[in-house]
């Protein structure tokens, strides 16, 4: 009986081995038969170039130009020259307050340089007080003029950093 035992679990594990062969078999058949077909409709390739080879450098290419898309978004969402420009005039007091002749505007990565007139020290004051919302530490630095002196006005050159949310980008 033990030797009848042995031979039945013997043919079961014999025709287990030839059927899980034959099974694995078919799925890889059919696997490379839908990557091929996949390969095709979605990777846009021919049916001579649809093998796994290709496939896996046409994923590569696609992963390539993901990332360089993430890279170009973060350059996107930064603020421009002219955006912090049009937050420099909504934060600038109202034309009546003051009257200021901008001369120079430049932005240097986070930081905005500005230089002009303004017809007192009381005016260029105000104008830095109300700046103040628009710098990241709430500091207004004067800087030296580069413009020439106009004996009716008053000479201002300042700088304060900005969050133009600039991401540092590998490209």
């Amino acid at each position: 009986t033990s030797l009848q035992l042995f031979v039945v679990v013997l043919v079961i594990l014999y025709v287990w081995g030839y059927f899980r062969s034959d099974f694995a078999i078919t799925l890889i058949d059919k696997a490379e038969e839908r990557l091929k077909e996949k390969a095709v409709s979605i990777g846009g390739l021919t049916k001579k170039t649809a093998n796994e080879s290709n496939v896996r450098k046409k994923i590569r290419e696609n992963r390539k130009n993901v990332t360089e898309m993430r890279a170009a978004q973060g350059l996107y969402q930064m603020n421009s020259a002219l955006e912090m420009l049009k937050r420099v005039s909504e934060n600038a007091p109202e034309k009546s307050a003051i009257k200021m002749d901008l001369k120079k505007f430049h932005v240097i990565e986070d930081e905005v340089i500005m230089e002009g007139y303004v017809f007192s020290r009381a005016e260029a004051n105000t104008l830095v007080q109300s700046l103040n919302a628009l710098s990241i530490n709430g500091k207004i630095q004067p800087r030296t003029p580069t413009i020439p002196m106009d004996p009716k006005k008053t000479t201002f050159a300042i700088s304060f950093k900005v969050d133009r949310n600039i991401h540092k980008v590998g490209l």
